[in-house]
């Protein structure tokens, strides 16, 4: 690795912007409006559980849906935006990291597990 693979890039949050919402539509789908009832709080994208309650194999296939979205995204630093360079991340801003949650919001992507949850944010930071 030379000192350029492992240095922060600069790039303004209009430009990054930018450049996850291309990536975006290239890698994932756009959230179709769903017929009916609005959710409640609570439920659905509102739900506030801290664990899943699923079968075996529905976990297993949640698991394996939410570990492919993070090494699509990790190809492209999406995934620790601001974690530094040697450690896959792209050394930005906490301010690019919301920017990109707020786009990727408008996407049909996998949900979270408390697995993955706990993995990224509190052991990987011990790093």
């Amino acid at each position: 690795m030379t000192a350029t693979d492992t240095a922060a890039e600069q790039i303004s949050i209009e430009d990054f912007q930018a450049e996850a919402a291309s990536w975006l539509k290239e890698n994932a789908k756009p959230k179709v409006a769903e017929d009916g009832p609005a959710p409640e709080w609570g439920e659905g994208e509102f739900s506030v559980s801290i664990f899943h309650n699923l079968e075996h194999e529905q976990e297993q296939n949640l698991l394996d849906e939410i570990a492919s979205w993070i090494q699509t995204k990790s190809e492209k630093g999406y995934n620790a935006i601001t974690w530094p360079v040697e450690h896959g991340g792209r050394g930005l801003s906490q301010q690019h990291a919301r920017a990109y949650s707020r786009l990727e919001r408008d996407y049909d992507v996998p949900g979270r597990h408390e697995a993955i949850s706990v993995t990224m944010g509190l052991m990987a930071p011990t790093i």
